[in-house]
């Protein structure tokens, strides 16, 4: 059976996000300012990881983080 979740974007998701990001068949039109590098991950993770007006996610597909 295939399973399906969305959950809370957390700290060890940072690698998978920089990847996905960075992967030209996936950022053509997004706004971020690319490349991704870990430093400036990691610090947009601390900043927002308790921001109540946002909810970052991942997209988990049979338990494998597939996209955010």
């Amino acid at each position: 059976m295939r399973k399906i979740k969305i959950r809370k974007f957390l700290k060890k998701d940072i690698k998978n996000k920089i990847r996905w990001i960075n992967d030209n068949e996936n950022n053509t039109y997004l706004h971020y300012n690319l490349p991704l590098v870990f430093e400036n991950t990691i610090e947009w993770y601390e900043k927002n990881k308790k921001n109540n007006k946002r909810y970052d996610m991942v997209i988990e597909y049979n338990n494998i983080p597939v996209g955010v």
